[in-house]
């Protein structure tokens, strides 16, 4: 049977998590782990999750640990990988929720696809009202993610090959992440809707709350601009952002094409 360790970063989420633990344990497919990883939080999200779910973190079915001190997302997934025991990987933000076959469906797309070691398919923007996802073209995610990490799913030996979460950014860790491993390993992309987005707190956000900036992103990944075609106002915002003086950017930039307007 197909394994997953569900990681969970949170932050003083206590008056959401519940909601969103509620939906994993609603689970069909049941063979998962869940590694709550509080990431300093000041609210009583520790009180609530040590009292709640007491029988569950002694049985092992729920991982609460907790960071002293507020470390950023980045370190809180990883120490998620590292307390991770199971084959599969994914992740829940605490005021998503994920739809009662997430994981049966990422179970059934591995069982069917057993040399590929990434997945990732639909999730709907409920303020917005609208349903993000389509098949996967490489050339199309270094123009801008289609991935949300809430549905994207992978193999945990991706962890030790490619490595986790980069702490050298503070924000875009999700695209970071997901641009390094489906560049290696090209997903199958699951043609459902699997999670339910909350864009309405977008700005409370423990992914959406640090600077950063595409630069490091774009020369990390070796993004030619050259080949990529942005509209025009896009393009002018990606040169402000690349330093001049690197020889490298400097070819960059000079080589954006720009999008005309139809």
């Amino acid at each position: 049977m197909v394994s997953f360790s569900i990681i969970m970063p949170t932050y003083n989420r206590a008056y959401c998590i519940e909601n969103a633990i509620k939906h994993i344990f609603a689970q069909t497919h049941t063979d998962f782990e869940l590694l709550i990883i509080d990431d300093g939080s000041t609210d009583n999200t520790e009180k609530l999750i040590q009292k709640k779910y007491a029988k569950e973190i002694k049985s092992g079915k729920i991982v609460y640990y907790k960071i002293i001190n507020n470390a950023g997302v980045c370190a809180a997934r990883n120490l998620g990988l590292r307390l991770s025991k199971n084959e599969w990987i994914v992740y829940c933000d605490t005021d998503n929720t994920i739809r009662t076959n997430f994981l049966s469906s990422f179970a059934t797309a591995i069982q069917e696809n057993p040399s590929v070691k990434t997945f990732y398919a639909k999730h709907r923007r409920v303020a917005r009202e609208r349903v993000l996802g389509r098949p996967f073209d490489f050339q199309r995610l270094c123009r801008g993610n289609f991935i949300d990490m809430g549905v994207f799913c992978h193999h945990r030996s991706l962890v030790d090959e490619l490595g986790g979460f980069d702490m050298n950014i503070r924000r875009l860790v999700d695209y970071d992440l997901i641009l390094t491993y489906t560049k290696h390993y090209p997903p199958v992309f699951i043609n459902s809707i699997l999670m339910d987005y909350n864009d309405k707190d977008d700005h409370k956000r423990i992914t959406n709350s640090e600077d950063g900036n595409m630069q490091y992103i774009y020369l990390k990944h070796n993004i030619n601009i050259k080949k990529t075609v942005f509209p025009k106002w896009v393009a002018r915002i990606i040169c402000c952002f690349i330093p001049k003086r690197s020889k490298r950017n400097s070819f960059m930039v000079n080589h954006v094409r720009y999008k005309k307007k139809k």
